[in-house]
């Protein structure tokens, strides 16, 4: 899937549109990755000449392979704040956005995931990176083998 569809798939109200990057410039895209936290990626970014449109259109293994941006929380993060960025995001849950790691790990035990703890906790889930998780990420990324408990998961977060 293309970022731009899949920015805020957890927040469907709330969509990033084309227009609102169509003016920024690879130093613009360099800069708002420094200003949130994904600075070590400014310089891939500028390399590869990434401006607005085309940070728009990037996919999931383009993040992954062509701009080195390995970590599923960065990349979800990179989501979030990109969601942010457009006019109409302002739906942002912001209480769980806020959740630390520790945080994240509690809730996991109080819903049934306490035996996937471990996996967040090495990917460096929190809060923000957490309300981005898609069913084939706990699938893939976590071993969240069972179906019902990755149906339930995003019901779970919303009672959170």
């Amino acid at each position: 899937k293309r970022l731009r569809l899949a920015v805020c798939r957890a927040h469907p109200a709330c969509t990033v549109t084309p227009n609102a990057l169509d003016g920024w410039t690879v130093e613009d895209v360099a800069s708002w990755l420094v200003e949130h936290g994904l600075g070590a990626y400014a310089k891939e970014f500028r390399r590869q000449q990434i401006d607005g449109p085309a940070l728009l259109e990037l996919s999931e293994e383009e993040l992954k392979a062509e701009l080195r941006m390995k970590s599923l929380r960065e990349r979800k993060v990179l989501r979030v704040r990109l969601c942010e960025a457009s006019s109409e995001c302002d739906i942002m849950p912001t209480e769980v956005a806020e959740w630390s790691e520790p945080q994240v790990a509690s809730w996991l035990d109080r819903f049934g995931y306490g035996a996937h703890r471990r996996a967040f906790a090495r990917k460096g889930i929190d809060g923000l990176a957490l309300l981005e998780l898609t069913e084939p990420d706990l699938r893939d990324e976590f071993k969240v083998a069972a179906l019902g408990l990755r149906k339930r998961f995003g019901r779970s977060l919303c009672a959170a």
